[in-house]
């Protein structure tokens, strides 16, 4: 009789040599040691004998499991699991010259049920789609792979990121207004002109009354601009204009 359990001990914080599962194996071979920085990457796979050994309980009816022995203790910012890893074979071989043991029937019903488990609880761990969807697994990967190189790119932009953030009111501003920027935009060569004689810009800017009230009077303007002869001849006799105008 096989209970039915999960066929995988952890994840296992670092720091010991020692850690235990409790799913029964039918000999020490059976559990692989995974082991990874993060729980998420870059698993790898401990070689039995040279990484670590398996003290299985006697009874593994009684109290299935056993324990891991690393050679060394896992440092302690890593995690480690246990797996199931029973072979995929049916070992057990019945003739018609010999008796059928019950015990012998069991443990090759029992290693079935095991590996049943032990694909039950891989499954468990894989990418899967509702049943009505009509994604397949692989698709979904392929999707989520496109999502993750996109949220790469973008990383790379996060301090542009963050200064759209800040300037979100701003952003707001502008959008709101985003008739005039159209309208900016289709004179942009002027706004290139303009921008090359900014501080001349700046000088009429400090003077805007004055150059409202020449525009205000620009006929006055254009008619003396079309005398500028006689201007200059005022101007050079102004004291005896000045005199005039005292009179």
């Amino acid at each position: 009789m096989l209970d039915d359990v999960s066929r995988r001990a952890g994840p296992y914080q670092g720091g010991t040599r020692y850690f235990s599962f409790d799913f029964k194996v039918f000999q020490e071979t059976d559990v692989a040691v995974m082991v990874s920085s993060d729980g998420a990457a870059g698993e790898t796979a401990l070689v039995y004998g040279t990484d670590y050994s398996v003290e299985l309980n006697a009874d593994q009816d009684a109290t299935p499991g056993g324990l891991v022995v690393l050679t060394s203790a896992l440092e302690s910012t890593k995690v480690l699991a246990i797996v199931s890893a029973i072979p995929y074979t049916q070992p057990t071989q019945l003739t018609n010259y010999s008796r059928f043991p019950p015990e012998i029937l069991n443990k090759s019903l029992d290693r079935l049920e095991a590996q049943i488990q032990q694909l039950v609880e891989k499954t468990a761990r894989t990418v899967t789609v509702p049943a009505t969807s009509e994604t397949t697994s692989k698709e979904l990967i392929a999707t989520l792979f496109e999502g993750k190189e996109e949220a790469e790119k973008l990383l790379e932009h996060t301090t542009q990121i963050d200064r759209l953030y800040e300037s979100a009111d701003n952003i707001d501003t502008v959008a709101n207004h985003i008739g005039n920027v159209d309208a900016v935009v289709g004179h942009i060569g002027n706004v290139d002109t303009v921008a090359l004689r900014i501080a001349n810009v700046d000088r009429v800017a400090l003077s805007a009354n004055n150059v409202d009230t020449v525009a205000n009077h620009v006929a006055s303007v254009d008619t003396v601009a079309g005398h500028a002869a006689n201007v200059d001849i005022v101007a050079d006799h102004i004291s005896s204009v000045d005199t005039v105008a005292g009179i």
